[in-house]
């Protein structure tokens, strides 16, 4: 059981970790593109 637990936790980490790289990515994107950026819609 504790086994099983700590895979899922790992995953969940990973998870984690690939979300935080994604919304890098994108910002980065979006910043080189011009598109959209974020502070152009914040006052």
């Amino acid at each position: 059981m504790a086994e099983k637990l700590s895979s899922i936790l790992l995953i969940e980490d990973k998870l984690q970790e690939a979300a935080v790289v994604a919304e890098v990515d994108l910002g980065l994107a979006q910043r080189g593109r011009g598109q959209r950026p974020l502070s152009a819609t914040a006052p």
